[in-house]
Parts: structure tokens; sequence; C-alpha cells
């Protein structure tokens, strides 16, 4: 048992150093991905999601899958067809990442909708009921033990005309040294 455990501990280590480096990447990959890359992407799907982008597209989408599939039947029989095939595949796939992108935002704007129905619904009643409560706990805590207001003002004042106080001399002392 040792003996396996000597074998197996350096190629753990390996594996771990590996598995450190490519998540190290990935990582790097899609914070320059977000950087560079997201706001063209989204322009393009802001763009694509437009009901007058969108339907065209669709419409173009399942007029070339429906030609596709024709294809690939007569493509079986001729074998030169099969460029044109490819040639459909090629305007395919940009069509198809379009349509992908535009239903994304299509989901996405449900999803930021339902959120914002839930927390009107839920967060609503918290809003109205439990939180002004809370802030009245969090007031008499802030307080301790003095009852007004003008002590708490008071000492805010004070506190504010120390740091004023100070910063005032540290420049007064800066502009004494340069003389």
């Amino acid at each position: 048992m040792g003996l396996l455990v000597l074998l197996l501990l350096p190629l753990l280590l390996v594996g771990g150093a590996l598995a450190l480096f490519l998540v190290l990447a990935f990582l790097a990959l899609l914070i320059y991905d977000a950087k560079n890359l997201y706001p063209t992407i989204r322009t393009i799907a802001l763009w694509a999601a437009e009901a007058r982008n969108f339907i065209p597209v669709l419409a173009l989408g399942a007029v070339l899958l429906f030609v596709t599939i024709v294809d690939l039947i007569v493509a079986l029989q001729q074998p030169l067809a099969f460029l044109l095939v490819l040639q459909l595949i090629v305007g395919l796939i940009p069509i198809g990442i379009l349509l992908a992108l535009g239903i994304l935002v299509y989901v996405l704007r449900i999803i930021v909708w339902l959120y914002r129905l839930w927390r009107t619904l839920i967060m609503g009643g918290f809003e109205s009921t439990v939180a002004p409560q809370l802030r009245k706990m969090q007031l008499k805590h802030d307080i301790d033990e003095r009852k007004d207001w003008t002590a708490t003002l008071d000492d805010v004042r004070s506190k504010l005309l120390a740091e004023v106080e100070q910063q005032r001399n540290r420049i007064i002392s800066k502009h004494k040294k340069h003389k």
C-alpha cells in the first residue's frame, strides 16, 4: 500500500497542477471574452431579438433548414449535390446563431420580468411590514443609551471637524516643508 501511494502521489500532484493551469486558462479566456467580445455579441443579440429582425431570420432559418433536408436526401443519390449542402450548412450556422442569441434575449427578458414580479409580490410585503421594524431597531441600536438626535448629531459634527482640522494641519505642514 505504501508503494502504491508513492506512485500515485506524483500523478495526483501533476494532475492537480494541470487542472489548476486549465482552470486559470479558462478564467483568463472568460475574462478576455467578457471584456472584448461581450459588447459586440450583446449588440448582435439585441438586434436579433427585435421583432422586425427576429421574424425574417426565423423564416429564413426555416426555409434553409427545409432546403438542407431536401438537399441531404438528394445528396445521397448525387455526390456533387453535397457541395450545395455545404453551402446551406455554412448559411444555416450563422442563422442558427442569430436565432439562438435572439431566443436567449427573450428568455432573459422573461426571467427578469418573473424576478421583478416575484420581488414585488414577496418582497413588497417585507418592505411594508418587516423592514420598518428592522430600521427602528437599527436606529435604537445606533443611538445606544442616548435618547435624542442632537447628541448623535453633535458627535458626528465633532468627528468631522476633528478630521478637517487634521487634514488642514497635514496640508499646512507639507506646504511649509516645500518652502
